[in-house]
């Protein structure tokens, strides 16, 4: 048989024996139904065709492309000694496409469809740049064996990459994030897979033996002293006999604040990270850092090292602006660097990140979160590091004390406030306002709290975008002789009054001359520069 039909609409195509043909340009309906197409034959093209449902049977040698159907399926007829092997299945649009029952060698690439490949004697086959979304199973190898599943995308499934019973397959270079319950599941003495360089956030490869793998999205908190390159997974086993050689990858920039040849798989138990492996696991010059994973490690996995000196957001992650920090949750450091405190031993009895030297009295007593900061003194210091968009924020902090407590907030080393409190209480935190500050490029910032008098515990901060801009006054005030003066500000001079002709601003810039009267100016944002050149009295007025 040696038909070409193109650019038709049919109820149902049945091809038997089909030899070099072409259907082209067909939708295939039946009534309001889509209807199917089936085919035995060889050399056959089937592309730009619409319909329910295509198989092929006992059919080698055949293209499918471009097509959009339900199911797209490749057989082997019971009793036939010729099998589906070496079709071409490419760029096509389906719920699914199963490749079954001594189907070997095809090439299913570029289709935007979940995959499924079954099988004790189907094999050989290539899954190659297909996107696998929005179903049960993104790609399934099901008993099926030698075959190659490369740069594949799998998101939004209840489950990603999946093997049962599956042996001696090869996974390479696909990406599986965002899938409901595992990213990676295999089970059912599913052996001799190898995976490399599979990324469900990060990226490992591994042997394994029936695992189930996905990012670990709220990773456990690490100890003072310990830090992570960014890189956490939830490793379970699916059978008594699991087991994973895991190797974790990271890049050079993930390194930063930690000591690289410290770096061991680690998993969280018992409320604790432990090494996995006591031995060096470690190839620095790679990026990459291994162990061996079995039923008695399963849980969250990490590489972990020591931290370093390098100053770094609590959690390793800069906190968000707005919103609210935890007052206990200042950078990690250490001593000098991301916190001050006079005395090195503690006076609380929390328990949390103990340590550092800084006292973090327990949320039982009044506070929030994991705790409030306290017993300190004039001269202590604690930094936030904090991720901001161009932007005026207010900055409040929830504050308390039986004395006159004392506190100075800046930003960058420039001031927002100063705020002195007697709540009446050392737990009787009251929210308090310190101040505007801006931020004028976007990216990480550093809010330093200093103690600046008596005691004023704190129990968090509290960082919200401006409502309305701030307007602040400035005065130059002449005292009868020449002055020259200029000044900058961090946001803009909005207006002017008894000015003369020398007297100019534009932007975020003012200059003038004084000599018995008084030049006025109304701008938003902060004073960075100020110059008099000669005698004459300054006036700032800061606006509510």
């Amino acid at each position: 048989m040696n038909v070409t039909l193109a650019e038709s609409r049919v109820h149902q195509l049945t091809a038997e024996n089909a030899v070099n043909s072409t259907l082209r340009d067909v939708t295939v309906r039946s009534d309001s139904r889509s209807g199917s197409v089936w085919f035995r034959g060889s050399g056959n093209t089937v592309e730009n065709v619409t319909a329910g449902s295509i198989t092929l049977v006992s059919s080698p040698n055949n293209t499918i492309r471009n097509t959009t159907a339900e199911r797209i399926r490749l057989d082997w007829g019971t009793g036939t000694e010729t099998f589906p092997d070496d079709n071409l299945l490419v760029g096509n649009t389906a719920d699914e496409i199963v490749i079954s029952n001594n189907a070997r060698n095809n090439t299913v690439r570029g289709n935007d469809a979940a995959v499924r490949v079954a099988g004790t004697e189907t094999f050989d086959n290539r899954i190659v740049g297909n996107d696998a979304s929005g179903s049960a199973v993104g790609i399934e190898i099901d008993r099926a064996s030698r075959t190659t599943v490369r740069n594949n995308t799998v998101t939004g499934n209840d489950h990603g990459i999946v093997l049962v019973g599956a042996t001696d397959n090869r996974l390479a270079n696909n990406t599986a994030v965002g899938n409901a319950e595992w990213d990676y599941y295999s089970a059912s003495a599913s052996t001799n897979n190898t995976v490399t360089n599979l990324t469900v956030g990060p990226t490992l490869s591994f042997d394994s033996r029936d695992v189930a793998i996905r990012e670990a999205a709220d990773p456990p908190r690490l100890p003072e002293g310990i830090a992570g390159v960014g890189a956490y997974v939830v490793v379970n086993g699916t059978s008594v006999d699991s087991w994973a050689d895991l190797t974790v990858k990271y890049t050079d920039l993930d390194t930063v604040g930690v000591d690289e040849e410290s770096l061991r798989l680690c998993r969280y138990a018992d409320g604790s990270w432990e090494p996995i492996e006591e031995e060096d696991q470690l190839d620095a010059a790679l990026n990459r850092v291994s162990a061996n994973v079995s039923r008695s490690d399963f849980g969250v996995v990490a590489p972990l090292g020591k931290a370093t000196d390098d100053q770094r957001p609590y959690d390793g992650t800069a906190r968000t602006l707005p919103g609210e920090i935890d007052a206990s949750h200042f950078d990690t450091g250490g001593e000098g660097v991301a916190y001050h405190d006079d005395e090195p031993a503690r006076r609380d009895d929390s328990g949390f990140r103990p340590d550092v030297g800084v006292d973090i009295e327990p949320p039982s007593l009044g506070g929030t979160g994991d705790g409030s900061i306290g017993y300190v003194e004039e001269g202590e210091w604690v930094e936030y590091t904090v991720d901001a968009e161009p932007g005026t924020y207010r900055l409040a902090l929830a504050v308390a004390s039986k004395r006159d407590g004392e506190l100075t907030v800046s930003i960058d080393g420039r001031e927002i406030g100063t705020v002195v409190k007697n709540t009446g209480g050392w737990y009787n935190f009251t929210e308090t306002d310190v101040g505007e500050f801006t931020i004028e490029e976007g990216g990480e910032h550093t809010i330093r709290i200093e103690w600046s008098g008596p005691p004023l515990n704190v129990d968090r901060l509290v960082v919200e975008e401006s409502d309305t801009t701030t307007e602040h006054t400035i005065e130059i005030v002449g005292n009868g002789e020449y002055t020259e003066y200029e000044f900058d500000v961090s946001g803009e001079i909005t207006g002017g009054s008894g000015l003369n002709a020398e007297d100019s601003f534009s932007g975020a810039s003012a200059a003038g001359t004084v000599v018995d009267g008084s030049d006025t100016y109304t701008f938003t944002g902060e004073l960075t520069n100020l110059s008099v050149d000669g005698s004459a009295t300054v006036r700032i007025r800061e606006g509510e």
